[in-house]
Formats: C-alpha cells, structure tokens, sequence
C-alpha cells in the first residue's frame, strides 16, 4: 500500500497470555531502531470493560470492579492465569519498555 509521507503508525494489540505475540515483540525489538523514521510502533495490552459481570467473576478476571477485565479464555492444563495476573503481567511488561 502507497504511503505519500513513507510514516506509519502501527498499532499491535496482544496480552502478556499470548506466547506467541510476546515472542513477536521480542523479536521486533531488534529492528524497531532501523524503522523508526519510517514507523511509530505502539504496542497495547488487550482487556475489555464488564462492570455488569458477578462479583466472582470481576474478583477473578479484572480490576476497577470490572473496569478493566482479561479473562483467560484457554483455561488449558498449561494456561491457569486468572485474567487479574495476565493484567499484573502486561503492566510488568510495559514498565520494562
């Protein structure tokens, strides 16, 4: 796609729950200095808004009494992070950058 400026702002919307998109940040930090006049790369953690939700829920998945929720939707044998520590976890991540 045609650019006139050459600049693009790039959004990359993940969680900290997803190995794969963290092994991509990782990844792309080597190259993010040699596209930084081409690109303004902003990394943004997922989490979605349930004030309406149970209270159990809300203690479990989210802070802000629902404001800000990351369920965890694999639930897997090897994934048991309830959505509150995947929100811990981004915010770790993001004061490391």
């Amino acid at each position: 796609m045609q650019n006139p400026d050459n600049f693009s702002v790039v959004e990359f919307w993940y969680s900290s729950n997803n190995v794969l998109a963290l092994d991509f940040v990782k990844e792309f930090d080597r190259y993010i200095h040699e596209l930084a006049d081409y690109i303004n790369f902003n990394p943004r953690f997922v989490t979605w808004s349930c004030p309406a939700c149970t209270k159990e829920f809300k203690e479990e998945e989210c802070f802000g009494d629902g404001k800000y929720c990351a369920p965890n939707h694999s639930k897997s044998l090897t994934s048991k992070s309830l959505g509150n520590l995947i929100i811990l976890e981004d915010l770790r991540q993001f004061c490391l950058h």
